[in-house]
């Protein structure tokens, strides 16, 4: 025992790993997933992470909740049955029952929180999110851009009605134009020939 507190090392053996381009990828990633959450979180249409298995939001963006007016802790309790209008949910137990939920992309009514019915097109895609299948949902809010054009065809129905509105009286004041001058110009006439 007094040897070897006595003793001196002489030598040591050590390793060292050069981990500087582990780092670099190590900041990639993170970089990567920042720029990811960005896009996500600050696109200009609503997008949805839906479990394909119980139809329950796993994630949602901010674009999404200020369309629907729900905060994201509420979104995630919800299902796709409680956006869409209970007049549609058979069609919606038919499309995910016949698998064709992803490529039927037809304007559904939607529900907000606050009860409002949106029109909007859906754009959906299957992936793997977080080892589960799920579908992720771009949402187009319709809503306005229908309501608009609905307009703009009874601003044209009504302009074209009152365009022929408008012929048809032109049309009777000539006829009656027409009818009276003539009669009075054939009875001026009559009288002079008969002088």
């Amino acid at each position: 025992s007094c040897e070897i507190e006595n003793s001196i090392s002489v030598a040591a053996l050590g390793t060292v790993q050069d981990i500087t381009e582990k780092k670099k990828i190590e900041d990639s990633l993170r970089e990567s997933e920042t720029l990811y959450k960005n896009l996500f979180n600050n696109s200009p249409f609503a997008i949805g992470i839906l479990e394909k298995k119980t139809q329950r939001f796993l994630e949602v963006n901010n674009t999404a909740m200020n369309l629907y007016g729900y905060t994201k802790e509420e979104f995630l309790k919800l299902t796709a049955f409680d956006i869409r209008v209970p007049a549609e949910h058979n069609v919606l137990e038919h499309q995910l029952s016949a698998g064709n939920y992803s490529t039927d992309t037809s304007i559904r009514k939607h529900k907000k929180k606050n009860g409002d019915i949106i029109l909007v097109e859906p754009s959906i895609s299957e992936i793997k999110y977080k080892g589960k299948q799920v579908y992720l949902i771009t949402i187009t809010d319709l809503t306005d851009k229908l309501r608009v054009e609905e307009e703009l065809n009874q601003a044209k129905i009504t302009r074209q009605k009152d365009i022929i509105e408008a012929q048809e009286k032109s049309r009777a004041e000539i006829g009656m134009e027409l009818h009276d001058n003539i009669n009075q110009l054939l009875t001026a006439s009559r009288i002079y020939l008969k002088n």
